[in-house]
């Protein structure tokens, strides 16, 4: 009985790794590529709880066809009507990477890469050493957790 219980273990443990795979393969692989002009600079005030003075501002660039979050930096180099550079994974059309043309400045958004680089390798290695017998077990359904959230933010 123990068996078919193993094997489906292994097979839920290779969808996870696909699902790291394709994630890994929209931020590796070059992505389309689009120069458009800065409709708007946002600056948001996020409320949040901590002992940072319980907020702290966010930066997004708005363009014709694309919102997408920039580093607080990259915000203050640049102005409206300027023209950027960005490159837009295939899968998931995700902002990568970004790039004044105007000013050089370029930049990738920490969360995106944390969630198409980082999160994924993780994944994939803790997953491999799960797979070779070594038992993670909270371990390895928190991480099975982080990635599934991670899918979920990609395809929002």
């Amino acid at each position: 009985m123990e068996r078919p219980q193993k094997i489906k273990n292994q097979i839920f443990l290779v969808l996870f790794a696909l699902v790291a795979v394709v994630i890994l393969l929209d931020f590796v692989l070059p992505g389309h590529e689009h120069i458009e002009q800065i409709d708007s600079v946002r600056k948001t005030r996020q409320q949040t709880y901590n002992a940072a003075r319980n907020f702290h501002y966010s930066y997004g660039l708005k363009t014709e066809n694309f919102y997408f979050p920039v580093s607080e930096k990259f915000a203050t180099t640049i102005e409206e009507k300027q023209s950027v550079r960005f490159r837009v994974s295939r899968i998931f059309n995700k902002v990568n990477t970004y790039e004044s043309l105007e000013s050089r400045e370029s930049g990738m958004y920490s969360l995106r890469l944390v969630s198409g680089l980082i999160l994924p390798i993780l994944v994939l290695i803790i997953l491999t050493v799960n797979y070779k017998g070594r038992k993670f077990g909270v371990f390895t359904l928190i991480i099975k957790i982080l990635l599934l959230f991670d899918l979920v933010y990609l395809l929002y």
